[in-house]
């Protein structure tokens, strides 16, 4: 039976406070030809480049890049595998069936008055192979399940809401931590927005593992 590690402290880094976009005025349009005069030439414009918003190039989630050098390669990032979503984009580990960092935009825009889901779930988008947390894995008494990209994150859609409630997303935090200095920090996050500030979020784990075997309780994925 594989054994989930702990992860005894969470540390989450705002790499990124802005104060939101800086409009130009657009151009001018051009003044039309006058009749009997050489009809300007019309230059095709060039095929789009930029990738959408799924992909992790010119992503809205990874404004200030990649913390690891994620990548999508089942074969060769095993402990560093890049998932992107349209919430959010994460490095995921295999070994510690945990994400290594989640990173995601905070604005207006992402907030709205959708319901929390609560629903708990397996992340399906995972490689076959790999094992699949699952909700009743946290079996350790006095650990939450607890999110790396916060639910009231994600409030303009049940979609949105619902996708903060993968357990790929899910990091094992105790109580104090979860629902009181990381929340306090998660609150503070969402007040600069109201405030008119847009976020650029990286969460991730740091700290030692360790396995728990005391008394019959067992933290384990499978």
């Amino acid at each position: 039976m594989r054994k989930l590690w702990q992860r005894g402290t969470i540390a989450l880094i705002l790499v990124g406070i802005l104060s939101g976009c800086n409009l130009t005025k657009p151009s001018p349009p051009s003044r039309l030809p006058q009749i009997g005069r050489e009809k300007p030439r019309v230059q095709q414009p060039k095929p789009a480049t930029r990738e959408p918003i799924s992909s992790s190039v010119n992503n809205r989630n990874l404004l200030l890049g990649n913390p690891s050098n994620a990548a999508p390669s089942v074969a060769s990032n095993i402990d560093n595998y890049l998932m992107v979503k349209p919430q959010y984009v994460m490095s995921y580990n295999n070994k510690t069936h945990a994400a290594n960092w989640v990173s995601w935009q905070l604005n207006r825009s992402w907030m709205g008055t959708a319901d929390r889901q609560d629903n708990f779930r397996p992340d399906g988008s995972l490689p076959d192979a790999w094992y699949k947390v699952r909700p009743n894995d946290y079996t350790v008494r006095g650990y939450d399940r607890g999110h790396i990209a916060p639910s009231a994150d994600r409030t303009c859609n049940e979609a949105d809401n619902s996708s903060t409630f993968l357990m790929t997303n899910m990091m094992p935090q105790v109580p104090e931590l979860n629902r009181g200095l990381w929340g306090d920090l998660e609150d503070y996050c969402r007040e600069l927005v109201q405030q008119g500030k847009e976020l650029y979020i990286s969460g991730g784990a740091r700290g030692e593992e360790r396995q728990h075997r005391q008394k019959g309780e067992d933290c384990s994925t499978g």
